[in-house]
């Protein structure tokens, strides 16, 4: 987790501890050539996080969190994780895929 939110703590704590199990793994198995990542996805418009489950007033707020001032969509964060895939160098890494919503 690279945002915290003070109204879920306990999915802040899960999603900080996935990110530090990663590095932990990578350096663990990287002797056995395994490589450990994790996607770290901003708001992606799915079945979930639409206008129709959520409403315009939703949608929008979630999309004024990103300065790109969008949602990221799926085939967006299918790139991030084909791109750990294909490079056999990248292990350790936490690959935020967010609109630039952490860089705020």
């Amino acid at each position: 987790m690279f945002v915290g939110d003070p109204i879920i703590p306990s999915y802040n704590a899960a999603k900080g501890g996935v990110n530090i199990l990663t590095k932990s793994s990578a350096l663990a198995l990287a002797k056995d050539g395994i490589r450990v990542n994790t996607v770290n996805p901003g708001y992606i418009i799915t079945g979930m996080v639409n206008e129709d489950t959520m409403g315009k007033e939703g949608i929008d707020y979630l999309i004024s969190l990103h300065p790109l001032g969008r949602l990221g969509t799926s085939e967006e964060i299918a790139h991030g994780v084909i791109f750990l895939i294909e490079n056999e160098f990248v292990t350790g890494f936490n690959l935020l895929i967010d609109g630039g919503y952490t860089a705020q």
